[in-house]
């Protein structure tokens, strides 16, 4: 199964969790006040990946725990698939943050261009956790 057809795979519960925590994800990493210290995308998948973690398995330890880590990456494309990709990202990062709050239209283009792909790592059998 290929990245695409997994991440479209999931429950429907799973994927009215992931927009959502997609769309927050988003809000903060376009917020004037966020320091994004990575590219965007790789960025905005981390943000994900911890609101994933907190809501499913609160009591986690998200970097011991390959199966969360890969469910959260598959969750993650499927949303990122929906809301994000194809010069949405842009679209709905005005939506959800108003321009006074948002960073310059400068750069929500810049974190755009890193936008149009997925991730890769969606398989426990594709982490070693050391």
């Amino acid at each position: 199964m290929d990245h695409i057809e997994q991440a479209y795979s999931i429950s429907d519960k799973h994927k009215l969790l992931a927009k959502e925590l997609y769309k927050q994800s988003v809000a903060e990493l376009v917020s004037k006040n966020y320091q994004c210290d990575l590219n965007p995308f790789t960025e905005l998948s981390v943000i994900f990946g911890v609101k994933w973690v907190d809501a499913n398995d609160p009591n986690s330890q998200f970097w011991n725990n390959a199966t969360l880590y890969a469910e959260a990456n598959t969750a993650f494309n499927y949303a990122h698939l929906n809301l994000g990709i194809s010069n949405r990202f842009i679209k709905l990062a005005e939506q959800l943050v108003c321009d006074e709050l948002r960073v310059s239209e400068k750069v929500l283009k810049k974190m755009n261009k890193e936008m149009n792909c997925v991730l890769t790592r969606t398989t426990v059998d594709s982490f070693s956790l050391i």
